[in-house]
């Protein structure tokens, strides 16, 4: 990855189907700690989208805005759902090599994911 890598992160309030907000930082721990501040629950990164160029990582962060808006609390929070878990499923099937379409085809037979 490049040293001026930037992240499209998911980071959920709380447990299970807590609020997710959608945003891109160049530190996500850094952006976490700073979130955590101002928050009374504990808060968790889901999972993050490595991007090369802050523009590129902007658009994409408006884009999954978009593509949630049905879910939109307020700025960049989003209600937990099934909708947004499914995006997770998929970047972390991507990150171990495993193409989601496939394990739907065959109905997750032979693949666990925690």
């Amino acid at each position: 990855m490049g040293i001026n890598m930037v992240f499209v992160y998911f980071i959920r309030c709380g447990q299970r189907r807590g609020a997710i907000k959608i945003g891109h930082a160049s530190n996500v721990e850094r952006r976490l700690l700073e979130l955590q501040v101002g928050n009374p629950e504990k808060l968790h990164v889901l999972a993050t989208i490595p991007i090369e160029s802050k523009k590129q990582a902007h658009n994409i962060e408006r884009w999954m805005h978009y593509r949630f808006k049905r879910l939109h609390i307020r700025g960049e929070w989003f209600r937990g759902s099934l909708k947004l878990k499914t995006v997770f499923t998929n970047l972390e099937l991507a990150k171990n090599g495993v193409d989601y379409d496939d394990v739907c085809a065959n109905k997750g037979k032979g693949y666990h994911m925690d």
